[in-house]
């Protein structure tokens, strides 16, 4: 035999048997991951339902796993609906566990202040959320909360959608948000008041998802009673995908927007201690929030309200754009704190220049030849009248400090004032004559599960159920979607044998065409005269029984 046809037939050989070991190892490594996928779908289920109740209805020690409290209204029903008759879970729930308190208020678990309660909440719903992402790295979730869980899961979403969350926004599913006390003022429930059904889940066609519909709602034109403590007002990404149901006249999310003297109660109430049997700690904390607030308020007024004019030596007092009042209620909102400071050190050093500048020009009319000449001619009668001359003469002095226009215009300034904070604080009357806040606590609440929300007259509580229990299932659906499509086009192996009339293959087209998953073929077009040896059949080692032609005159 020819040395280099016995070469090239080795050669061959050993193509096929590299060929036939890379296909049977992309199998093996294919049912691997295969197998790892289904490990994690029999343990994970599809999507993951995240719930922060509101106050006193948590503690820092909850179990995470024992229904309970506002959510459990959606919880329940909801993972009946979703696993009943499913082979595989569909969906499972937790609890955030946080103080859920108000400053240690009757029926409170702890004595934590209502900003450190939020921002607890926050902390761990960030830790499970973490963790989730880590133990089932393809599961959904979806948040929701009421009331101060409400605002624990509405400051969350917001860090979330603006890309600054524990995970990205395409892992949230949905966010239903009960009574959330930062609401913004007249926001419609879901992103625009054109949008009746929340968008799809990130990954799946939204096919059960849009049929739930809400019905045409005037939203209240109130919003949330308490600051937002997020660094963004937006939902961002998760806009669409966000619902913010509120009940008129529940003043958690309804307070009206003309009613900042409200909003400064609740702010010193949220950082207060209000246990009825620490009187001491009640005093105590509202003392020291209701002074922050002064204090900065004051420096606010020097600083906005107040000059001196070195020119002329007097004092002058101006308008400004937001009131005394006004501007107490900013600062009384913890996150303004800083900025507090800041006016603080600026009229302190602005204090101090108008000190000099007084202090200046009393001087110069104090040291005038004309004083000193009057003084001088007092004291020869006896020390005492000396001083009564001075005395006299300060006086004078400082008088022109203060100048007729001056007062009046004080006078105007305190006027206006008083005016301002009446027309700023209307909606505190509309508040006090308006029967749909005679019932806030009951809106607060038993609201939410039974006022027609949906198309169909679903409450709120009934139609997040269903989007919960739509979303899991357009999960579901898509990653069954997924499974077939990747098991019908999963990459074939080439044979490694083909029929006697077929034309041979080079290694190289068996290689491409191994590569792609497509068997290519082809039709032989010439003909030969030497006798073909006798096709040989084989089983390869993935039990696909095949056969290839081997080229004449090379055995």
């Amino acid at each position: 035999m020819n040395p280099l046809r016995r070469g090239a037939s080795i050669a061959a050989v050993t193509t096929v048997a590299v060929l036939a070991a890379t296909s049977t190892g992309a199998a093996a490594a294919a049912a691997q991951s295969t197998t790892t996928a289904a490990a994690e779908s029999s343990n994970c289920a599809p999507l993951h339902l995240v719930i922060a109740n509101g106050t006193t209805q948590s503690s820092e020690h909850a179990a995470p796993d024992q229904d309970g409290g506002f959510g459990s209204g959606i919880a329940i029903p909801a993972m009946l609906a979703a696993n009943s008759g499913s082979k595989n879970p569909l969906l499972e729930r937790t609890y955030i566990s946080y103080s859920a308190s108000f400053g240690g208020k009757p029926g409170d678990q702890s004595k934590a202040t209502y900003e450190k309660s939020v921002a607890q909440g926050i902390t761990n719903t960030k830790s499970e959320l973490a963790r989730i992402a880590k133990e089932c790295p393809s599961q959904k979730v979806f948040l929701t909360g009421h009331s101060q869980g409400g605002q624990v899961m509405s400051a969350l979403a917001r860090e979330i959608g603006a890309g600054r969350g524990p995970i990205p926004a395409d892992r949230v599913a949905g966010v239903a948000l009960f009574s959330d006390p930062t609401r913004t003022v007249g926001s419609p429930i879901f992103g625009s008041t054109s949008q009746t059904s929340p968008a799809a889940v990130p990954g799946s066609k939204g096919t059960e998802v849009a049929k739930v519909q809400i019905a045409a709602i005037e939203a209240p034109d109130g919003g949330g009673i308490a600051p937002n403590t997020a660094s963004t007002d937006s939902f961002g990404s998760l806009r669409s995908r966000t619902a913010s149901f509120c009940a008129a006249g529940d003043v958690s999310c309804d307070t009206p927007a003309d009613a900042p003297l409200a909003r400064m109660v609740a702010n010193i109430g949220g950082q207060s201690i209000l246990d009825p049997q620490d009187p001491v700690g009640i005093v105590t904390t509202i003392g020291t929030a209701l002074g922050q607030s002064v204090l900065y308020t004051g420096a606010s007024v020097v600083n906005d309200n107040i000059d001196f004019n070195s020119a002329s030596g007097t004092f002058q007092v101006k308008q400004s754009k937001s009131t005394v009042l006004g501007r107490m209620v900013r600062y009384s909102d913890p996150k303004n704190q800083k900025e507090g400071v800041g006016e603080s050190i600026t009229a302190l050093t602005k204090i101090a220049g108008m000190g000099i500048g007084a202090a200046v020009t009393t001087a110069k009319d104090l040291l005038s030849p004309a004083s000193i000449v009057q003084i001088a001619a007092a004291g020869v009668a006896g020390p005492q009248a000396a001083l009564a001359v001075l005395g006299a003469r300060f006086a004078q002095a400082a008088v022109k400090l203060v100048p007729p226009v001056t007062i009046e215009n004080t006078v105007k300034l305190a006027f206006n004032e008083i005016q301002r904070d009446v027309t700023d604080n209307k909606g505190l009357f509309r508040m006090a004559v308006d029967t749909s806040y005679w019932q806030t606590v009951e809106k607060h609440g038993g609201s939410y599960e039974t006022a027609p929300t949906g198309t169909t007259g679903e409450s709120a509580v009934e139609l997040t159920k269903n989007w919960v229990v739509a979303a899991a299932q357009d999960i579901a659906g898509s990653k069954s979607s997924s499974s077939t499509t990747a098991a019908t086009t999963a990459p074939k192996s080439v044979p490694v044998y083909a029929p006697r009339s077929q034309q041979p293959l080079s290694a190289s087209t068996i290689l491409a065409s191994n590569s792609t998953g497509a068997t290519s073929t082809a039709t032989s077009t010439t003909t030969t005269t030497a006798e073909p040896t006798a096709a040989t059949t084989a089983t390869t080692p993935s039990t696909t029984e095949t056969t290839v032609a081997v080229q004449p005159g090379l055995n």
